[in-house]
């Protein structure tokens, strides 16, 4: 016992140590080689998405030691293992064996347990509350006597949870580089063009639900909602309403969206803004009216209408204001 609770430890801070390190391609890869040193497993199938009707419904999959195809087969199957999903998705946190003596009796067995060398499966579900996001992740063997122990199922059901929330904090450390989301008081979620949430940071749950009080994902709110179809690629930002805006950039084949709640400088007008950073980054009234084709005059009065809504009354205060606030202009 004292040598598995070293080796947990050992595990769990390389884990910690690495989940900002690793590439975002890799970091599944790495993370499993990492619970190989403490259950052994031949291949596995992490992936996230929602539950529909106890039938689970992904987002995304990594296969370990698995060909491509095998994601497309799992879902012609599907049907024929409604059972053993039920039972799992109905027990979320908690991990099943389903041993060879019994998924070799199924009528999916030869349809597509054997055929990819899987005779032992162990499985855990779990979800985000806050954002019903489900997480999922089987781990197989071959061999009709290699079977997964309570022991097995036990550090799985222990360990899984340490790996999917070390997962999306590296997620999250790679959209802060890459779109730099340190602005002021953000949040930061994934979505697809469909409007489905994949990663999320609990501050961006927080302001969804201050903004659409009985909210909860995956689907992100209507309000975002563009004709019924997601424009989130045309327009920033997307969303301006009583408590928060939403801004939305593309991300590799997905889209980054930031939140933040409103602020001061969210009374002003586009125009407004551009000629307050502008000001505050040093041009002068000429400049900005060179620039927007507008009469020094015309900028004046911009900047007295400024002011007023910003509450400042010098060129201090308001650079005071765009640096804290006015950051959040897109991704």
């Amino acid at each position: 016992m004292e040598k598995l609770l070293a080796n947990i430890s050992s595990v769990l801070l390389e884990l910690h140590q690495g989940e900002c390190l690793q590439p975002l391609a890799d970091f599944q890869h790495w993370a499993l080689g990492l619970l190989r040193k403490l259950v052994y497993f031949d291949s596995a199938f992490w992936g996230s998405g929602n539950v529909l009707k106890q039938v689970p419904k992904i987002h995304h999959v990594y296969l370990y030691n698995q060909p491509a195809e095998m994601l497309e087969v799992w879902r012609r199957h599907l049907h024929l293992t409604t059972d053993m999903n039920a039972r799992v998705v109905a027990n979320i946190g908690r991990a099943f064996v389903f041993p060879f003596a019994e998924i070799s009796q199924r009528n999916s067995y030869p349809l597509f347990w054997q055929i990819y060398g899987i005779d032992q499966l162990m499985t855990i579900y779990l979800k985000d509350e806050k954002s019903g996001l489900h997480q999922g992740l089987s781990l197989y063997r071959q061999g009709e006597h290699n079977v997964f122990s309570e022991q097995d199922r036990l550090l799985h059901q222990f360990i899984t949870p340490y790996f999917v929330q070390s997962y999306q904090k590296n997620w999250i450390c790679h959209l802060q580089q890459e779109c730099d989301a340190n602005g002021y008081g953000r949040g930061a979620a994934v979505c697809d063009r469909n409007g489905v949430l994949h990663f999320t940071t609990e501050r961006f749950v927080d302001h969804c639900a201050m903004e659409w009080s009985g909210w909860s994902g995956p689907e992100l709110p209507e309000a975002l909602n563009f004709s019924g179809e997601y424009q989130l690629w045309k327009m920033t930002p997307v969303y301006r309403g009583k408590t928060i805006a939403v801004d939305c950039c593309p991300w590799k084949d997905l889209y980054l969206m930031h939140s933040r709640e409103m602020n001061r400088i969210d009374k002003l007008s586009q125009r407004e803004l551009e000629i307050a950073q502008l000001y505050g980054n040093g041009s002068t009234c000429k400049e900005i009216a060179l620039q927007h084709k507008i009469s020094p005059a015309t900028v004046r009065n911009h900047l007295a209408s400024i002011y007023l809504k910003l509450g400042v009354d010098n060129k201090g205060n308001l650079c005071k204001e765009i640096t804290k606030y006015g950051s959040f202009c897109g991704c």
